[in-house]
Parts: C-alpha cells; sequence; structure tokens
C-alpha cells in the first residue's frame, strides 16, 4: 500500500465531515472513546480496506466452485455448525454402546440379550454414521 493511501486515510480520520459515520463509530467503541486511538484503528481499517479485492476483482479458477477466500467467514461457521451435528450424534452414539455394556453386566445368565444387543447395534449404527457424516462433509 502507497503512502499516499496512508496519508489520505489519516486525513479522511481527522475531518469528522469525511469519516465514514459507521467506520468511525467502530473504530470509536473499540478504542474505549480514546479520540487518538480511534484515529489510528480508523486509518487502519481504512487502509486494510482498499488492500482488499471487491467481489467482483476475485479472480475465479475455471472449474473451481463459487467460493472463495473472502467467504470463508461463512464457510467456517456452517461447518462448526454441522460438525457440532455430528459430535452430538456421535456422543449419543457412544452412551448407547455404554448403555449395552451396563445392560450385558445386569443381565442374569439365561436372560434374553436382546435388548443389550438392539442397544449395541443402535449404538454402532448412530455413533459409526456420524462419524461418516463428519468425514463425508469435511474431510
Amino acid at each position: 500500500m502507497s503512502n499516499d493511501a496512508w496519508a489520505d486515510a489519516l486525513t479522511e480520520a481527522e475531518s469528522p465531515e469525511r469519516r465514514d459515520p459507521g467506520l468511525w463509530a467502530r473504530s470509536f467503541a473499540e478504542q474505549n472513546g480514546d479520540d487518538v486511538k480511534a484515529k489510528a484503528a480508523y486509518v487502519r481499517y481504512r487502509v486494510g480496506a482498499a488492500a482488499v479485492p471487491s467481489q467482483d476483482s476475485v479472480p475465479r479458477i475455471p472449474g473451481s466452485s463459487e467460493h472463495n477466500h473472502l467467504s470463508a467467514a461463512h464457510d467456517v461457521v456452517t461447518t462448526q455448525l454441522t460438525s457440532k451435528r455430528y459430535k452430538a450424534a456421535e456422543v449419543i452414539g457412544v452412551l448407547l454402546i455404554l448403555s449395552s455394556g451396563v445392560s450385558c453386566a445386569a443381565t442374569k445368565p439365561g436372560d434374553g440379550m436382546g435388548t443389550t444387543a438392539a442397544l449395541l447395534t443402535v449404538g454402532l449404527v448412530i455413533y459409526l454414521g456420524a462419524r461418516l457424516g463428519a468425514w463425508w462433509n469435511h474431510g
């Protein structure tokens, strides 16, 4: 980034008529009302925003998906939300498997093991399904 961009951003930060009101409010709030620090933050934000290419100017790789590095924050949130679903399913599967162990220990010899087998089978299916789903969707 050229020194001219920094100088322009500083001039803008020092002139209340030229400032971006939203960016100034953000800078001011983040610096707890300290004007000097808020101006410095404003300049950093303004110069940083000039360095980030617009969505339209980002080159696309032929054959790639429409996602690019500018949508990374959205992708991270989506991944975190979906992985929580798989983790919850894994926990349920493990609890069912552990329940089958307790059921097996509590069952007297000669009694049917149907409940134990059912708990073990359902637990394994849920756990392995969650592991497979997490791998399939998140690598």
